[in-house]
């Protein structure tokens, strides 16, 4: 395994940590605000389903990230990447979490889009800030599941068998 697909897999660990965060910062947080108001848009239970794990998930991919631009800043041809993924793999059951209830989030975001009030508020929020939609964002940890995979078979095909890896 090559630091140039290291740094490629940083880039991706990367995007996802920012766009968890933007997720969290420009739609969890101003709609668990809005949540709490004396005629609320939308219930709290709501905002919970919407989000789920979202925080614990943003936690692991920024953890994961760390450990990983450790181990590229003191490469040698002998480093190991393995255990890392080995070490991080205890950590994907709060993707089982997440994935379970992606189905009522996307139902909660259509009920969302369905109340004038909620869809501006979502609208201005977009807008405002220049991102994507929030189906956007609700769907970066069911896409990051099949790129650990893909990781992981990359890194048994470009690991020689002689490598500690």
């Amino acid at each position: 395994w090559s630091p140039q697909q290291l740094v490629g897999d940083i880039m991706i660990e990367m995007a996802t940590r920012q766009g968890l965060t933007t997720c969290i910062k420009a739609y969890m947080q101003p709609l668990q605000s809005a949540s709490k108001a004396k005629k609320p848009m939308i219930a709290p239970l709501k905002v919970t389903g919407l989000f789920s794990n979202m925080e614990m998930l943003l936690n692991y991919h920024s953890l994961f990230l760390d450990v990983l631009l450790k181990r590229i800043l003191h490469w040698s041809p002998q480093q190991l990447v393995g255990d890392i993924m080995i070490e991080m793999a205890t950590g994907l059951n709060i993707y089982t979490e997440y994935v379970n209830n992606y189905s009522k989030a996307l139902i909660i975001l259509k009920e969302c889009s369905e109340k004038k009030q909620t869809l501006e508020f979502l609208y201005n929020i977009k807008m405002s800030n220049k991102i994507g939609n929030l189906e956007s964002f609700i769907i970066l940890p069911i896409q990051r599941i099949p790129r650990y995979e893909l990781l992981l078979k990359d890194l048994l095909k470009n690991t020689p068998s002689s490598h500690p890896d």
